[in-house]
């Protein structure tokens, strides 16, 4: 009996599932050794599953050691098939959310703040100049600071209107903008979706073709 060994790395979450796709093309684990506090290589090969997106921030890894019987029956084609079925890689993950509207909140709160201030003012303003008025029309001399409430007042409305005006315009340019990429991603979303269950059927096929041999 000709043996052959190999050994992978992988996270930890895909120990049982690598375990199971090894055992598929022969493959019989010898050792499961999980290693901690272990920083990833750009280049270390990991699960495909790992490559198609999945999130883990873990440096841990799980280095799995594997036997396989090199005399067994259709050995030559059931290393192809596996070559071929690790060749097949899944699509650059794409995000299953759109991309978020970004909406000013402190803008709107600022905004908020500035009209009020700017009606107060402009209403205490208006106030002290009728009274101003009703006073020198009975003969009384009375001194309010009504201009110097009503033109802040006057300039914090006209500033809050104008404001509303700048954000209403700029929301309408970012929604624009925000539709076209949420479009774009729509796009990217569906092709990745095609993508990878194109390659899911590819491997599945190749799944079906070993097991007709080791069978």
């Amino acid at each position: 009996m000709r043996l052959e060994s190999k050994s992978v790395k992988v996270d930890p979450i895909f120990e049982n599932d690598t375990i199971k796709k090894m055992g598929l093309f022969g493959w019989t684990l010898l050792s499961s050794q999980e290693v901690h506090n272990h920083l990833k290589s750009e280049n270390q090969k990991y699960t495909d599953m790992y490559r198609a997106g999945a999130n883990n921030n873990s440096n841990d890894y799980v280095k799995l050691v594997f036997q396989r019987d090199k005399d067994m029956k259709n050995y030559s084609l059931i290393v192809k098939y596996e070559q071929d079925y690790n060749d097949l890689k899944y699509p650059d993950y794409v995000s299953d959310t759109p991309n978020p509207y970004f909406d000013p909140l402190f803008l709107r709160l600022f905004l908020f703040i500035l009209i009020i201030f700017g009606i107060v003012g402009v209403t205490l303003g208006t106030f002290y100049v009728a009274l101003e008025i009703y006073a020198n029309n009975s003969g009384v001399e009375v001194e309010l600071p009504s201009m110097q409430v009503l033109l802040p007042g006057l300039f914090m409305l006209l500033a809050g209107f104008s404001l509303n005006f700048i954000i209403k315009k700029k929301k309408k340019a970012a929604e624009d903008i925000n539709s076209k990429q949420n479009a774009s991603w729509k796009m990217e979303r569906n092709n990745y979706l095609l993508q990878r269950e194109k390659v899911e059927k590819q491997k599945d096929d190749i799944v079906s073709k070993v097991q007709s041999l080791i069978l």
